[in-house]
């Protein structure tokens, strides 16, 4: 007999159920048997229409067996699922208070279990960036508006899941302190 399941393995943002099916051309299936903990599949289940509920990174093995004794090999699918998003961080010219130019530098740091692979940016938490390749480091460009600049960093994990947005802040001054002399000049 043949088996298979309907939910490809790999990554998942979530709960997944998975359905199993199996076949035999000649004398039928007998019974189709699973295991969720990676151990030898000993579950019987005769009813195809039921899903396996997998809520957590789950190692699914299974097989069928046919009327006439006749099993096939064990197959194995592994799901890792990861609904928590990555912890990350943010810094503006390395945590400087104020800077003079608009060009800054972003110092960023991401800590996901299945890996930090993606990020994106904003100057105001609604538009972002486009989300390229994990680095950490990033040339940003601030607005050009006088005052404290915030910018914003998510981060996206293997699994498609993306973080919270984390920020820092720095102040933009652009213009020149202005002197003068006391008493002011003269004869």
């Amino acid at each position: 007999p043949s088996v298979w399941d309907d939910a490809p393995a790999g990554w998942r943002r979530g709960p997944v159920g998975v359905h199993l099916s199996a076949n035999d051309t000649f004398t039928g299936v007998a019974g189709l048997y699973y295991s969720t903990d990676g151990s030898t599949p000993t579950n019987s289940s005769d009813d195809y229409s039921s899903a396996i509920a997998i809520s957590e990174t789950t190692t699914l093995k299974f097989f069928a067996v046919d009327l006439a004794g006749n099993s096939e090999s064990v197959k194995t699918v592994t799901y890792t699922i990861e609904a928590v998003p990555s912890a990350s961080s943010i810094r503006i010219n390395s945590g400087a208070v104020a800077t003079n130019s608009v060009n800054v530098t972003l110092t960023l740091s991401c800590s996901d279990s299945q890996g930090c692979s993606r990020m994106q940016f904003s100057n105001d938490n609604v538009t972002y960036s486009a989300a390229e390749t994990f680095n950490t480091t990033k040339a940003w460009t601030l607005p050009l508006v006088a005052g404290t600049r915030t910018v914003y960093a998510k981060f996206g994990d293997s699994a498609g899941n993306w973080s919270t947005a984390c920020s820092d802040a720095i102040i933009l001054d652009t213009t020149a302190p202005v002197t003068a002399a006391a008493p002011g000049g003269g004869a």
